[in-house]
């Protein structure tokens, strides 16, 4: 089955998988290495690149390593760090926890999206992890998030592939000897701490292990995948960033242990209470009873209530003793050890949630290194996933010697996080782009957008809206010309400097084919005859028509026509633009069905637009060939101009109701109006609803025809 075969399995709700296929025989194998030779010996899409077999892409390092030895050709390679403590300081340690959060967010902010050159590899990309979605229950974009959480924790992160064709809509394959490779059906995330490597004498990963207290297994190396950063060479696991940041975190904590010490010590001062004078007679008194004054003051302090107090006379005095000013500050211990940690984390206090006095240009400086970091990550995961999708690619029913051509791979692209920058550079390009320093297709690939092609540059602004508000931006308040208050030639009047009522205008504008106006005035001619029928058409003839005549007498009986096509040209597609709208209205009136309907309007769309585009050749054949006034050729057709709206529209709406009759199988009745020509009389018939030819019958039978159809009575 293949892939487009698989893609209606899927739209029609059923089970997009693929069929099992049959073993391969010997001489099939034989076959397709005779395939391999000739790939490899013929030249591939880039000149002087030979075509390499994707089943040969597999080149291991020959050096040496620190992690084997002669005697064992094969070791497992025991973690340097500590991945298991790296749990606990995440759970226990609050800048940490924050930092990754801060980071997590960031990465996942702006999301990814799925590219290529070729839209049917993509398609099927995106149509295989959906797949798996609904196989394993983790999303994609889940995948994503804990492969950055762990990267940001361990600089490492594990995916496990689980391989069953018959829950994967990839295909078998088959690889070295003949081996059979099974087709990928979910991934899943495996905890970093528990991982560990195997590698050969060459420091080559060849196995993988779990080990979670007694329990352990092995995976080969080709069902892993593994995401690392900051990676040592010779050294199979990425070195986790927080590894130099450790011995910080302790002292940091060893410090605040002995705050805390210190506040609950010292917290209460000690009150000290003097009784007696130095004075000879004045020294704390004995009495009879064996005690002294000292005694009787103690048990007075004893029995009174804490917020109790007594009245002594000047031979008693009290003082409150603390640490004053002779304990050691540890405010710059702190600072000194939280500014070191932040930095091992690439974070600024601000990110963290610590009001700091730094202005806004540093903190939003501080907060980019905080980015930087983060994209770093999504640079990471991006190159790693390649081989994931190369693999689901291999998977697939295309050719396999064409798979990892470079028209044909599909990467992950994570969006810019960075919307200042991204801002920044959107607006040079734009300023590159308007002084001419690179092409409208360069300018799109450097905004990260694929070329338009002709049929979408019609949608831009200024296609769709700039063109007509470029025309009608500008409406003399006049109505006439060649009076006091008119313009002429589509020059505004100067107004002198003691001048009453009238605004002041600019000597330095800079004046062109429309005088010193930004476009041509739309003729209240043309508003007034559209003000009870709206006619886009005969509204833009109009127009040019008064603008075209103000040219010509302005020039001394001499028109610019190439500047008058060029005007035209926008004006009547416009006018192409007006009318599709009119005529999307009426054929829903009449077909209510929207997706059907857009056909009907496209083909009278089409027609409109050719009768009014030939009106515009016919108009500036003549504005070549004669230089009499433009108001007469316009004239001329102007007849015309209103004939082509009514007609049209006339045939759209009928159209559109034989259709829908048609669908209903309901037969149809041309009926007109008693004033009818002969020739309508003589049309006037009953359309049957399965009639192939019954169109051709529809009504208008010629321009201004105003015959319609209506339906019978339904045959059931």
């Amino acid at each position: 089955m293949g892939f487009f075969q698989n893609l209606a399995s899927s739209i029609t709700g059923m089970a997009f998988r693929e069929t099992v296929e049959i073993p391969l025989t010997s001489s099939d194998l034989l076959e397709i290495e005779l395939v391999n030779f000739i790939d490899q010996t013929s030249s591939s899409s880039t000149p002087g690149v030979r075509r390499v077999p994707s089943r040969s892409l597999n080149v291991k390092s020959r050096g040496l390593t620190y992690f084997s030895s002669p005697f064992i050709p094969r070791d497992w390679v025991e973690p340097q760090y500590d991945h298991y403590e790296l749990e606990v300081i995440f759970d226990i340690e609050s800048y940490f926890a924050a930092a990754t959060r801060k980071k997590l967010s960031l990465f996942e902010r702006e999301g990814f999206e799925i590219v290529g050159s070729n839209d049917e590899r993509v398609k099927y990309l995106r149509i295989r992890l959906d797949q798996i979605r609904r196989a394993t229950g983790i999303s994609f974009n889940k995948l994503l998030r804990q492969t950055c959480r762990d990267l940001i924790v361990h600089a490492n992160a594990f995916w496990l592939k689980v391989r069953k064709p018959e829950a994967s809509g990839g295909r078998v394959r088959y690889g070295k000897n003949g081996r059979e490779i099974k087709p990928v059906a979910g991934y899943f995330p495996l905890p970093p701490e528990t991982m560990i490597p195997r590698v050969d004498k060459n420091g080559n990963i060849v196995a993988w292990k779990q080990e979670i207290d007694s329990l352990e297994k092995i995976f080969k190396v080709e069902d892993i995948v593994h995401f690392f950063t900051n990676k040592k060479s010779g050294y199979p696991l990425g070195v986790p960033s927080i590894i130099p940041v450790k011995d910080d975190i302790r002292a940091l904590r060893g410090i605040e242990a002995n705050i805390d010490v210190l506040i609950h010590k010292h917290l209460f001062p000690i009150i000290l209470w003097k009784v007696g004078l130095p004075q000879p007679g004045l020294e704390a008194r004995n009495f009879a009873d064996g005690t002294d004054e000292i005694d009787v003051v103690e048990a007075k302090i004893a029995e009174m209530p804490m917020e109790g107090s007594l009245v002594v006379s000047e031979r008693y005095n009290v003082e409150a003793i603390g640490l004053e000013n002779k304990a050691l500050r540890v405010e710059p211990y702190l600072e000194h050890f939280l500014k070191r940690l932040l930095a091992g984390l690439d974070v600024s206090s601000v990110d963290v949630g610590i009001a700091d006095t730094s202005n806004s240009s540093t903190a939003q400086t501080l907060s980019r290194n905080l980015i930087d970091n983060v994209k770093m990550s999504q640079k990471t995961i991006e190159d790693d996933v390649v081989p994931v999708f190369e693999e689901l690619l291999m998977e697939s029913t295309f050719s396999e010697s064409t798979v990892l051509d470079e028209e044909n791979l599909v990467h992950l692209k994570f969006y810019e996080i960075d919307k200042e920058a991204k801002i920044a550079e959107a607006n040079h390009l734009v300023d590159l782009f308007l002084k001419n320093g690179i092409t409208h297709p360069e300018f799109r690939l450097s905004i990260g957008k694929e070329p338009l092609l002709p049929e979408e540059e019609k949608e831009l602004f200024w296609e769709k809206f700039g063109k007509k508000e470029l025309l009608i931006r500008s409406i003399d308040e006049s109505s006439g010309l060649g009076t006091s208050n008119s313009t002429l030639g589509g020059r505004p009047k100067e107004s002198s400097a003691t001048g009453g009522g009238g605004g002041v205008d600019s000597k330095n504008r800079p004046a062109n084919q429309h005088g010193r106006r930004r476009s041509p005035k739309l003729s209240r001619d043309a508003v007034g005859d559209i003000s009870t029928h709206y006619n886009p058409i005969l509204k833009w003839h109009l127009t040019l028509a008064a603008e075209l005549q103000a040219r010509w007498i302005a020039g001394g009986g001499q028109l610019n026509v190439n500047l008058a096509e060029a005007d035209m040209r926008t004006a009547y597609e416009t006018a192409v633009d007006e009318f599709s709208a009119i005529v999307r209205t009426a054929v829903r009136n009449n077909y209510p069905d929207p997706l059907k309907a857009f056909g009907i309007t496209k083909d009278a769309t089409n027609r409109g637009a050719f009768y009014i585009r030939k009106l515009r050749k016919e108009i500036v054949a003549e504005l070549k060939v004669n230089q009499r006034s433009p108001n007469a050729i316009f004239e001329a057709k102007r007849y015309r101009a209103g004939l082509i709206y009514d007609t049209e529209l006339a045939r759209a709406g009928n159209v559109a109701r034989f259709r829908w009759f048609k669908r209903h199988e309901v037969d149809v009745a041309v009926v007109t109006a008693d004033d009818a020509c002969e020739f309508c009389k003589s049309q006037l018939t009953t359309i049957r609803w399965n009639d192939r030819l019954g169109e051709a019958n529809v009504p208008p039978h010629h321009p201004g025809c105003a015959c319609i159809v209506r339906g019978m009575e339904d045959r059931s």
